[in-house]
């Protein structure tokens, strides 16, 4: 799909770019705060990745996301290293010191210093260094009583006072100096429940949780020993996480999960639905609902609301490609976008989006003109204003029920066409279409009906032109119109006429072309207007008139192309102008000076027609066709 966003939620797909359209699936884009609002039927859509895509294996046992936002994944192939379209992998490599000690990766951990600290099986620990991309090893020395107790690791952790927390798998629990890179053993006689540690906690407070195959147990700083949790009681304990409120998730094996609190120690058990108290639960993490997410050994997840006690069970399902990729789950991760991962057991790893609660599936079955589309836009009230090319308007509520409006030959108060290019929302809460060939139109929400806006030759103040390829409504509330071969028109909302602006030949002044295609204001107040015949126009709204036109000339750093097909500004203020054949370009301001940065497909675009632009959180996004 091809499409655009700008800063007021709206979508312009470009005609011929979908073909016959059928079906159209929309992000509602409900914000995070709205978790005590779920969806009627929520779909759990995954995006996979596995060794095909470049994962050294398909066992996923441990992720991170580090403070530079790379996805780190350990597997039991080697390590890798996921920026969001390649990855990098790291394996052991004979003779070399400095690799990756073993391909068996339990635990990866980024410390307070932005140091990351892999725990291997068999390779002890490792310390990766990012400037020299390499690892430092820290492994058993039978001949020296402060090295790392055992090679065999699971678990790494730092504490609010910099030291690292290392749990192995069959020798207890090490605390590293990372000073003089020296080791401090703690087993039964400092309090741990067993020598076999699975898990390790630092809470928000500072506090270390240890999770043994015997139970938990807090570490005591004053003390300098461990204190074993009696709620939990001996079982095994596979998973530890942090709750907003400062209480510890507990994890173990066949007994399910369990909230406990920090300063009171009791626990109570998460109700996960069927077997819920003899679940094996091998990951556990918290969505930006409030979710909590249980990763079960062969049991897919359980996902419980603990506000509403709603639950969702997740299984893997061989027709369903975009499902759960295995039911060994092995790892959970939320990322700082909100993404969910699940790192399973011969299943790679695979991402879901929570936002996808607010995903409806419109289709013609519902009611969805069978037409292509030309553009959506999210209104104030949380309804999607949905534009077709021979179906008319379509509203679709935040429920998804669906309304048309069609033009009715009979009806005067109908829309004037089907062919429906552009629409915006005003101050009013009224909504604008700009139609290809019957003008503009005005819907009041209140009664259904629209006012038409049409050319009248005779009239000097009627619509400039009938095909509306472009609106906005300014920060000032007045509305703009882009035409197809008729310029730019303001509308006057008290006289309800239009002021004209075309181009006048050596009027520096004047628009730089007759066909508007894109419209933009940005967070300085100026306006860009877009022209498929014209290129780029500096536009001062209140004084109506251009600041300056940009068209291509000899100069490398002047406009690529003459066809504008859409503007952006992205979050760092930057202008983005995506063209009609010669890929997309980014507004450079020095001294106040105005040059243009180029992308195109020399420098790895796809197409160099750009058709849309949209800000995703992190970067531009470019689409095409």
């Amino acid at each position: 799909m091809s499409a655009m966003i700008d800063s007021r939620r709206r979508w312009r797909l470009r005609r011929g770019a979908l073909g016959a359209l059928a079906t159209l699936v929309i992000a509602l884009r409900a914000p995070l705060a709205a978790a005590d609002q779920p969806p009627r039927a929520e779909r759990f859509s995954f995006r996979r990745l596995g060794t095909a895509d470049g994962l050294p294996g398909d066992s996923v046992y441990c992720m991170l996301q580090d403070g530079s936002g790379y996805l780190w994944l350990g597997t039991f192939s080697g390590l890798a290293r996921y920026d969001g379209s390649r990855i990098v992998v790291y394996r052991p490599v004979p003779g070399d010191p400095e690799s990756l000690p073993s391909s068996l990766v339990f635990d990866i951990h980024e410390d307070s210093s932005g140091t990351l600290w892999i725990a291997t099986d068999g390779g002890g620990l490792a310390r990766y260094s990012r400037d020299s991309d390499a690892f430092k090893r820290f492994t058993h020395d039978a001949d020296q009583a402060n090295s790392l107790a055992s090679d065999r690791i699971f678990a790494v952790a730092d504490d609010t006072y910099g030291w690292i927390w290392v749990g192995t798998a069959d020798a207890g629990l090490d605390r590293l100096d990372v000073v003089n890179g020296t080791f401090a053993h703690y087993g039964a006689a400092s309090g741990l429940p067993s020598d076999t540690v699975r898990a390790l906690l630092c809470d928000g407070d500072g506090g270390l949780w240890v999770g043994t195959t015997a139970g938990l147990a807090r570490y005591d700083r004053d003390g300098d020993a461990f204190t074993a949790v009696a709620s939990i009681g001996t079982v095994t304990v596979r998973a530890l996480a942090s709750d907003d409120d400062g209480a510890v998730l507990v994890g173990t094996e066949g007994k399910g999960a369990f909230r406990l609190d920090a300063s009171s120690l009791g626990a109570s058990p998460l109700m996960l639905g069927t077997g819920s108290g003899r679940l094996l639960v091998r990951a556990l993490a918290k969505d930006d609902y409030g979710r909590i997410w249980a990763g079960l050994d062969d049991g897919g997840l359980r996902i419980l609301d603990p506000g509403s006690g709603a639950l969702a069970s997740v299984r893997t399902d061989a027709e369903s490609p975009g499902g759960l990729s295995h039911d060994a789950v092995r790892s959970l991760l939320v990322d700082r976008s909100g993404l969910v991962w699940v790192g399973t057991r011969g299943g790679g790893a695979a991402a879901y989006n929570p936002r996808s609660k607010a995903i409806a599936r419109l289709a013609p079955e519902g009611g969805l003109p069978p037409f292509e589309i030309r553009q959506i836009l999210e209104a104030s009230d949380g309804a999607l204003w949905v534009c077709t090319d021979g179906g008319g308007l379509v509203r679709a509520s935040a429920r998804g029920e669906i309304n048309v409006f069609a033009h009715d030959e009979s009806d005067a108060a109908s829309i004037p066409g089907d062919r429906v290019i552009c629409v915006a929302e005003d101050r009013d809460g009224r909504v604008w279409v700009g139609t290809d060939g019957a003008g503009l139109a005005r819907l009041d929400p209140s009664t259904g009906g629209f006012e038409r806006f049409a050319r009248n030759p005779a009239t000097e103040d009627s619509l400039g032109g009938d095909t509306v390829w472009a609106l906005l409504v300014d920060e000032t509330g007045v509305l703009w119109v882009g035409l197809e071969g008729g310029g730019l028109d303001r509308f006057d909302d008290e006289t309800g006429g239009f002021a004209h602006h075309r181009p006048i030949h050596g009027d520096e002044g004047s628009l730089s072309g007759n066909s508007v295609r894109a419209l933009l204001q940005d967070s300085r107040g100026r306006m860009w207007v877009g022209l498929w015949d014209g290129g780029l126009t500096l536009w001062d709204p209140a004084a109506g008139k251009a600041i300056a036109r940009f068209k291509p000339s000899s100069d490398a750093d002047s406009l690529a192309d003459a066809s504008i097909t859409c503007l952006l500004e992205d979050g760092s203020g930057r202008i983005w102008a995506g063209t009609g054949g010669s890929g997309i370009d980014r507004v450079v301001e020095v001294g106040g000076d105005i040059r243009f940065a180029h992308l195109s497909m020399a420098d790895g675009l796809a197409g160099n027609d750009i058709v849309g632009a949209l800000e995703d959180g992190r970067v531009a996004v470019l689409l095409h066709v």
